[in-house]
């Protein structure tokens, strides 16, 4: 696994801040419209970002070189509730990929359907066992809209066990357990 450069981070640190157009309301409560399909090159981090519509939401597609192989992806929209211009009402959306561990000329590809018309390319993280805050991690994932199944994300923290600092060893180990348990 690649960690992030100081020039990376810096980079990224750097498009979060950038100021980002201002955009007229509209009385329709639902996502910033956009066009689809719409892609993303991410060649920093070796990634590609790919939305199509379906049906009323979109497929997600995210293709990754060898870091992203069996990777746990985070995913999140954010925007403000467009039904309620004179105040600001965040939305958001959270999901979850695994990438498979298994590519095709070193492109490892996941899609997911997405329940919701989303035009705009997510924030996106990919979760380090070594730096994850399993409290954090386990709300995102009970808020998510759409997850791996329980066993999938089982199977990632149990080859990822000793990846984990030691102190959150069991709290990781136990989390799809309390998780089944909450339904």
């Amino acid at each position: 696994m690649d960690i992030l450069t100081d020039k990376e981070l810096t980079r990224i640190f750097a498009a979060l801040r950038s100021p980002r157009e201002a955009r007229p309301t509209t009385l329709e409560a639902a996502p910033p419209a956009g066009q689809l399909p719409n892609n993303w090159d991410l060649p920093e981090l070796n990634l590609r970002v790919h939305l199509e519509a379906i049906g009323t939401g979109v497929r997600l597609r995210l293709t990754g070189g060898e870091a992203w192989r069996g990777a746990l992806v985070y995913c999140r929209w954010d925007w403000l509730d467009s039904t309620q211009p004179d105040k600001e009402v965040p939305e958001s959306l959270h999901a979850f990929l695994l990438m498979p561990t298994e590519g095709f000329r070193g492109f490892y590809q996941r899609e997911v359907d997405i329940p919701e018309r989303l035009t705009f390319q997510p924030i996106l993280a990919r979760i380090v066992p070594k730096y994850a805050d399993p409290a954090v991690f386990e709300q995102q994932w009970r808020d998510a809209r759409v997850k791996p199944s329980l066993q999938e994300l089982r199977q990632w923290i149990e080859a990822h066990q000793n990846d984990f600092p030691p102190r959150h060893r069991e709290t990781w180990h136990d989390m799809p357990d309390r998780l089944a348990a909450e339904g």
